[in-house]
């Protein structure tokens, strides 16, 4: 057993994590040198090429690093570490190395398989886009593992062998794989930085980071940093994380006028990157009028997800938008920890007492019903033949001359009456201390609904500047921006 493995365990996970690796040639340690013998390595013909593959010892932008050429066609070729010593899972809290290969020339897959001597073992398999070096990092943990051969369900235990394929593409003479710094590292007990595995734009940038790469190699650089033009799109996406992680701190990092960039994040989690649950908004509460470095970040998180899209907004839609940086600070979470941040994955805000006929209006619709706060006039909850679709919507408001914007929310509203208008249209007009003046009625309608999304909820204030957003389940369906013609802007949101 190498004396650099600690000899302490946690929860063990098989995560994977890609980041672009340095472009010049680096020092490499003792550690990150000890598997790079040509004696410990072999080409695995896949039980199709005539010829196994041959191995050598290279020089690549990485270091010294270990290649398996294909001699001969053949399907599901590969290269197999045979280790010196066996090494104990339980023991070790992640594996990392550098890998490079040629086999792909856009996205790719490739299959990791850590062997115990009975045969059987784990396997995990990282994505990734295109030719070139590649860092992978493989924390451990039951949750996440997948079991290899015989074995029923993941668990830990030794190896002695790590098998590198690319499945059916690693076939044809001229082609190969690399690997290089390959090392185990001790349990992460204690929260820290996460490793981002990667990351998709689900809205694209107008320009920067067609790699997918710059937002999670730590350099915040002014001319380095993801643009959205005017009236594009907001910003959306998504980072896979690569294991199910506990999620502590949230950090964007920009180069810009804070006031004039992203006014708000929204986070939604997932376990499987399909099913999403609204779990955390962080307001920008830089209000600059120059440009500098600043954040947007929030701790004391408590997310539980393998999956996280981040949604940037804006003030107004003729604001450009820039950043440079998205960290995510947490760790893998015990049993304990998991179950507790599995009951506390909604982001609510506020307390407001539990529905009831004394506290809340029922409106009722063909299409469900709605409870609403009598006092603020709050949506807490929708269903639909007893299904909860959404337990809360509220509106946030921005009065702005664009130096110095004045914020608040529905949570602050005074309701000034509430009525059933027609069947399954209902109307709540309120008030709220920090905006100047006039009412704001708030319609919604419960009919003809379609894809169990909220119901339409339209907020108009009177004398409004900006009308930030009404939010359900927290799907924007659209928005304006509309100049008054006194250098102030008003905003319309639905969602």
């Amino acid at each position: 057993m190498p004396k650099y493995i600690a000899a302490s365990l946690g929860s063990l996970a098989l995560f994977l994590s890609f980041s672009a690796a340095v472009a010049e040639t680096s020092m490499q340690t003792e550690t990150q040198l000890q598997y790079m013998n040509t004696e410990y390595w072999s080409g695995s013909t896949g039980g199709n090429a005539r010829v196994a593959p041959s191995i050598s010892l290279v020089d690549s932008p990485v270091g010294k690093a270990i290649r398996a050429s294909i001699e001969s066609p053949g399907d599901y070729q590969g290269l197999n570490l045979h280790l010196p010593e066996k090494i104990d899972l339980r023991k070790a809290g992640a594996v990392s190395f550098d890998i490079e290969q040629t086999a792909y020339k856009g996205n790719g897959q490739a299959a990791v398989m850590l062997i115990f001597p009975t045969g059987s073992g784990l396997i995990a398999t990282p994505e990734f886009n295109a030719s070139g070096w590649k860092h992978v990092h493989i924390p451990m943990d039951v949750r996440t593992l997948k079991s290899l051969g015989s074995q029923s369900s993941p668990a830990l235990g030794e190896i002695k062998e790590i098998r590198f394929s690319l499945f059916s593409a690693l076939k044809s003479p001229g082609q190969h794989l690399s690997i290089a710094n390959l090392e185990f590292h001790p349990p992460v007990i204690e929260e820290g930085p996460v490793t981002v595995a990667g990351y998709r734009y689900n809205a694209a940038p107008t320009s920067g980071d067609n790699s997918c790469t710059w937002l999670t190699d730590g350099k915040v650089d002014r001319e380095r940093q993801v643009f959205f033009r005017e009236y594009s799109d907001e910003p959306d996406i998504t980072f896979d994380l690569g294991a199910l992680y506990l999620i502590r701190k949230f950090e964007l990092e920009a180069v810009a006028i804070p006031s004039q960039n992203i006014s708000e994040i929204l986070l939604y989690t997932s376990f499987d990157g399909k099913d999403w649950k609204m779990a955390k908004h962080i307001p920008n509460l830089d209000a600059g009028t120059e440009e500098k470095q600043y954040s947007i970040a929030a701790d004391q998180l408590n997310l539980l997800a393998r999956y996280i899209r981040v949604h940037a907004g804006r003030n107004r839609t003729d604001f450009p938008l820039r950043f440079a940086e998205i960290t995510f600070s947490g760790k893998l979470p015990t049993d304990a920890e998991m179950a507790m941040a599995a009951a506390q994955q909604y982001d609510l805000g506020p307390e407001l007492p539990t529905p009831n006929e004394a506290n809340y209006w029922k409106f009722s619709g063909t299409d469900g019903a709605v409870w609403i706060h009598r006092q603020n006039g709050i949506l807490v909850r929708y269903e639909k033949q007893e299904r909860l679709l959404a337990e809360r919507l509220f509106s946030r408001y921005e009065l702005s001359d664009g130096k110095n914007p004045v914020k608040a929310d529905a949570y602050s509203d005074q309701v000034l009456s509430g009525k059933l208008e027609s069947p399954g249209v209902f109307l709540v007009t309120t008030t709220n201390p920090a905006l100047p003046g006039g009412a704001i009625p708030k319609s919604g309608s419960l009919r003809d609904r379609v894809n169990n999304t909220p119901p339409f909820f339209f907020c108009k204030y009177s004398t409004c500047f900006f009308l930030l957003s009404c939010y359900g389940m927290l799907k924007r369906i659209y928005k304006r921006s509309y100049g008054n013609g006194d250098g102030t802007t008003t905003r319309v949101s639905k969602g």
